[in-house]
């Protein structure tokens, strides 16, 4: 699919000034096939899985799927044709997910939602949206999805002296704490695992157990497993017969 560059009138760009929480967008679509799937990753992402098609059926994927990155690109293209914001699309920081992997023949567009709009208290002349956009292929399917914070200009005139004013500076913004049907759901803990050492069938498991929410792993219960990430709801992982044994020394 080609793309012609994204321009845009004055009157067709948005400020934050024009943003609200619970606005909706929706892209065009991009029809991906193989060959655009394996030229990205030879070229960014050189993994079987993304480039041979024949050595990714032995893998997690059993077959060619396109490198994440690849998706989150093609989501920027689509969101830089489709989310007309004034300044450009500015991001600050955020999350990103894969949580279903993105094949040859899928076509891919992004619907997205604002779910919170913040002026600056120390620049009036701008202030931060959070967007949460998820790309879907031609079935539904969430193929990505990515909750950030976006710079976003307010409305603003340029006088004949040089100077500006705001010419909705006493607007009030329409605002409000994201609500728990947009919000997204909190994690207890995330895990990055290495499973470089284990077999398909524990890669499976592994993936089986993330995809449906069960991310206490305990990194001693897979050997060549390495688990690593942030565990503050975690209960403390204790050795009880060597604290029996200390407290019974105790007591002597």
């Amino acid at each position: 699919m080609s793309h012609q560059p994204a321009t845009k009138t004055p009157s067709e760009l948005l400020y934050l000034d024009d943003l609200y929480v619970g606005q909706r967008f929706t892209t065009a679509t991009h029809a991906l096939d193989e060959q655009q799937i394996v030229a990205f990753a030879r070229e960014f992402d050189p993994q079987p899985f993304h480039t041979d098609p024949e050595a990714a059926r032995g893998t997690l994927f059993r077959g060619l799927a396109a490198s994440g990155w690849h998706t989150a690109a093609i989501t920027m293209r689509l969101q830089v044709d489709g989310l007309p914001i004034a300044g450009g699309i500015v991001g600050l920081g955020g999350d990103l997910g894969w949580p279903t992997a993105t094949r040859p023949g899928d076509v891919l567009h992004v619907e997205s939602e604002i779910l919170d709009v913040v002026p600056s208290r120390s620049r009036p002349d701008r202030g931060t949206v959070t967007l949460r956009s998820e790309t879907r292929n031609q079935r539904g399917e969430i193929v990505q999805t990515a909750t950030i914070k976006l710079l976003v200009p307010r409305h603003s005139v340029t006088r004949s002296d040089g100077t500006t004013t705001k010419v909705r500076a006493e607007t009030a913004l329409r605002r409000r704490p994201a609500s728990a049907a947009t919000k997204p759901k909190a994690r207890g803990a995330s895990y990055v695992i290495a499973l470089s050492q284990t077999d398909t069938a524990e890669q499976a498991e592994w993936m089986h157990a993330l995809e449906t929410g069960r991310e206490r792993v305990d990194p001693r219960s897979r050997a060549g497993v390495q688990a690593i990430g942030s565990a503050h709801n975690l209960p403390p992982i204790t050795d009880e017969p060597a604290a029996a044994e200390r407290r019974e020394h105790e007591r002597t």
